[in-house]
């Protein structure tokens, strides 16, 4: 064999090497540290929010949607908040309503 030769199969078991050490590790490892930290449980990426959506970042570092039939979300002020559907007692009335939810309203008695 050569000198070129010999160099060449080097830096050829050299790179080979490297790729092995890199590729050997699950993508999802880098996934999670580019999200900031490890997390266990499902997060909810509340900028992804729209009216009928919310957006999860999960422990593996993929992503879920879950996407609602019925609006969940209401856009206040430019951020999609989730809707309050709370119901109070009015004693004015004798009634249960929802009072901070703007879209609708719905009492019962």
């Amino acid at each position: 064999m050569t000198m070129n030769h010999s160099v060449s199969f080097r830096s050829l078991s050299v790179l080979l090497a490297v790729l092995m050490a890199v590729f050997s590790f699950p993508l999802s490892v880098f996934a999670m540290q580019n999200a900031g930290s490890f997390i266990e449980s499902p997060v909810e990426i509340e900028d992804k929010r729209d009216a009928f959506t919310k957006t999860y970042l999960n422990p593996d570092g993929t992503y879920t949607a879950i996407l609602y039939a019925e609006q969940i979300h209401e856009n206040s002020s430019g951020t999609w908040k989730d809707i309050d559907n709370t119901l109070t007692y009015n004693g004015k009335t004798g009634r249960y309503e929802n009072t901070s939810n703007s879209s609708f309203s719905v009492s019962f008695s």
